[in-house]
């Protein structure tokens, strides 16, 4: 789609070798990490400038963008996609969980995508919808299951949030969840 055309040229002009190499150094040496280069103050700029010409599209022609953003494996593009999809927030659905199952376990690798998207939108999900959101903390699926510390990092931000974000604290404690398995 030629938004996309656009959004890409745009982050390959806003690139810069220093951030690049700067970004470089938050992930260990053998992390295949794709990235234009583009700090992430003015990655947002952009997600937002893109956003405003693509808002008036249904919820599954963003969605479909998402995953071309997402499928290119580039740091930038997948915040883009995680920062589009938040902009939907308040017409996710239950059926929304399988979509970002998907995600997570085709296009989710590193962790920070893992931080923005689950931080961000699934986290969201788990609140609007706690009981179709509590089948991620049984899923078997290995990228599900690294991503879910990270599931409550946004849930604890605001005060009357601090319930739900301890009732999955104790889901983790509950199910013997280990952070780091072998």
């Amino acid at each position: 789609m030629k938004i996309l055309q656009e959004l890409r040229k745009e982050l390959k002009e806003k690139s810069s070798p220093e951030a690049k190499r700067a970004f470089r150094k938050f992930f260990k040496r053998n992390e295949n990490i794709k990235s234009y280069g583009v700090k992430s103050g003015e990655v947002e700029k952009i997600a937002g400038k893109y956003y405003r010409k693509i808002k008036n599209l249904s919820k599954q022609e963003i969605f479909n963008l998402c995953e071309k953003l997402f499928s290119s494996k580039y740091m930038e593009e997948a915040f883009i996609a995680s920062i589009w999809c938040q902009k939907l927030k308040n017409s996710f659905t239950k059926d929304d969980f399988n979509l970002f199952e998907k995600w997570i376990d085709k296009y989710i690798d590193n962790w920070a995508v893992c931080d923005g998207f689950c931080s961000r939108d699934i986290s969201i999900l788990i609140e609007k919808y706690p009981k179709v959101g509590s089948n991620f903390f049984y899923s078997t699926n290995e990228s599900i299951y690294k991503n879910i510390p990270f599931i409550p990092v946004i849930i604890i931000t605001q005060k009357e949030r601090c319930k739900r974000f301890c009732k999955v604290i104790k889901m983790l404690a509950i199910h013997n969840y280990v952070v780091y398995r072998k």
